[in-house]
């Protein structure tokens, strides 16, 4: 009877451990590795003829170009973080330059149907001093390895 009672709790231990396992290897499809950033490229959007919204009618980006240039770069290996600056239609991409590189951005928010142009590259040193520093709304990396919009009606990350 002792003996019936042991296999069914090692059958019972072994299966928690099987279900635990499955778990956290399905979890690890959906997590992306976080990103340590060594660069930061400053990227003007020059024509967002993509939208169709007239986006630089008014000069400044619209929510739904900058959500989707984020996922596209989000998906992007090598992406820390992305700013928004939506008045001044600018994008600060912080990245690994051992993983991407400006060409590849550049390319990538391209492909999200923006015109655009590096016009510079700093350290983050050199970033952290930087005005462009204190300016945009941050595109933030989630667990999910997406990109989630900070919204500005709840006056988030102003």
């Amino acid at each position: 009877m002792q003996e019936l009672k042991n296999n069914r709790r090692r059958i019972i231990d072994i299966s928690l451990v099987l279900v635990a396992i499955a778990l956290l290897g399905g979890l690890a499809l959906f997590l992306k590795p976080a990103v340590s950033a060594d660069t930061v490229a400053v990227v003007n959007i020059t024509d967002t003829g993509g939208c169709g919204g007239g986006c630089t009618s008014t000069g400044s980006l619209c929510g739904s170009c900058i959500r989707r240039s984020g996922d596209d770069l989000h998906a992007q290996p090598g992406i820390a973080w992305i700013k928004a600056d939506t008045g001044s239609c600018r994008l600060l991409v912080a990245y690994d330059s051992r993983a991407t590189n400006p060409a590849d951005i550049s390319t990538t928010i391209a492909r999200s149907g923006m015109d655009n142009q590096i016009t510079q590259t700093m350290n983050l040193a050199q970033f952290d001093k930087a005005p462009e520093s204190r300016s945009g709304k941050l595109l933030r990396q989630t667990a999910c390895g997406g990109a989630c919009w900070n919204r500005t009606s709840k006056g988030e990350n102003k």
